[in-house]
């Protein structure tokens, strides 16, 4: 894969489970055995445990907005900054509208899978 075919399998990640809320359009991106190199607390090991997080995170900030700010891919891995803007509680009540970005690194499998690398 080029480069530029990765960046554009990440964006589409992170447009279909995140901005769309397709969690379970994980397992057509990431692989059963992902492991992050920094998981959120209580995360489960696997693809499953990463759809455990992108759940809680669309029922926790449900009108929160994600785009990917700024990328860099090399060979089979790529990096960016991911932004995600309003910060909004879990009910109704808006804490903040702000922006805060995560950079994050993902490693390309040649199978079309991604897996990341950093949450």
């Amino acid at each position: 894969m080029g480069q530029e075919q990765n960046k554009t399998i990440v964006q589409r990640f992170i447009e279909r489970t995140l901005y769309e809320g397709d969690v379970d359009a994980a397992r057509a991106f990431v692989a059963n055995d992902v492991v992050e190199q920094i998981p959120f607390p209580g995360q489960g090991p696997g693809l499953d445990g990463l759809k455990g997080v992108l759940r809680a995170l669309r029922v926790a900030f449900a009108d929160m907005r994600w785009a990917v700010e700024e990328q860099i891919a090399d060979g089979d891995k790529t990096s960016g900054d991911v932004c995600r803007s309003p910060l909004l509680s879990a009910g109704r009540r808006r804490v903040r509208s702000t922006c805060f970005a995560a950079a994050t690194s993902w490693r390309l499998a040649s199978a079309g899978c991604s897996t990341p690398a950093s949450g």
